[in-house]
């Protein structure tokens, strides 16, 4: 295996593909989700940001809005 960074988008890694995907379905990814969102949910400019932007997606796809 190639241990060198590789570009996945805007993200580097040093995992192949099929690494990654090894990982991520054994439940193993890195991204602490819950610290993410309780720290979105913290910073209430963020919050109301993420809150507009989910109200234009689901207008612009056609669903309820203020759910």
């Amino acid at each position: 295996m190639n241990s060198a960074p590789i570009g996945s988008g805007s993200k580097i890694t040093s995992m192949t593909s099929a690494e990654m995907h090894d990982v991520r379905s054994r439940g193993e990814s890195c991204t602490d989700w819950e610290r993410v969102r309780r720290k979105a949910d913290q910073d209430t400019e963020a919050a109301m940001e993420n809150h507009a932007i989910g109200e234009a997606i689901g207008r612009k796809r056609d669903w309820p809005v203020g759910r």
